[in-house]
């Protein structure tokens, strides 16, 4: 069972780099699963939110707070998962570095030019302090959306599910669509909300 026991966990070692055959390095992601309380009608992935929203979580909250209802856990298989690098999924996180981010943040002014170059410093002063809190140099290069959804594919391939209905929210829209445009062939229906358009720069956005 996940925390929680609402969902079951399923743990799978997954490769840093899938595409890369010769790497051999893993990393433990979780997927957490709650099969269909009558004759399944298929699968339904949800993404949530962030990035660094932990799915699995999110998940067992929303089904006790009935948000999908009654008839899409009695007719679908549900599945939440942690991305790498969150939650139950390997987590780095940097407590230290965003509390001093916050700190020296919070007084400045974006709109005057020096309180900008402030803003701008303490970002990456906080970029450089949380990769060091975080201590893994050579996984965080693999933490990126094109990889993570690698690891659903991988999930997939394990249970020999042939599609799925995947549905994402905020940021989760962003790895639908990436998924969805690296395996087309999953894809039984994609529901977006709150959709991120990857057709623009992040400023554009």
């Amino acid at each position: 069972p996940c925390p929680g026991e609402i969902l079951t966990c399923v743990k799978l070692a997954v490769p840093y780099d899938p595409a890369d055959p010769d790497d051999e390095r893993t990393l433990e992601v979780v997927f957490g699963v709650k099969p269909a309380a009558e004759e399944s009608q298929g699968m339904l992935v949800v993404a949530v939110g962030g990035p660094g929203g932990a799915g699995i979580g999110d998940g067992a909250l929303y089904l006790e707070s009935g948000r999908f209802g009654e008839e899409l856990p009695n007719s679908l298989d549900l599945v939440f998962f942690d991305a790498r690098g969150i939650g139950l999924s390997h987590p780095l996180e940097c407590a230290a570095a965003a509390d001093n981010y916050d700190d020296a943040s919070y007084t400045m002014d974006p709109e005057s030019p020096a309180g900008e170059a402030a803003m701008l410093a303490a970002a990456r002063t906080f970029a450089e302090e949380c990769a060091a809190e975080m201590n893994e140099p050579d996984l965080l290069p693999y933490l990126a959306t094109r990889y993570a959804v690698e690891d659903l594919e991988y999930f997939l391939e394990q249970i020999d599910q042939k599609q799925i209905y995947l549905y994402g929210e905020s940021y989760g829209t962003q790895y639908a669509q990436t998924f969805a445009a690296a395996h087309p062939e999953r894809i039984a229906g994609l529901m977006l909300d709150g959709v991120v358009d990857l057709s623009l720069t992040g400023e554009q956005f």
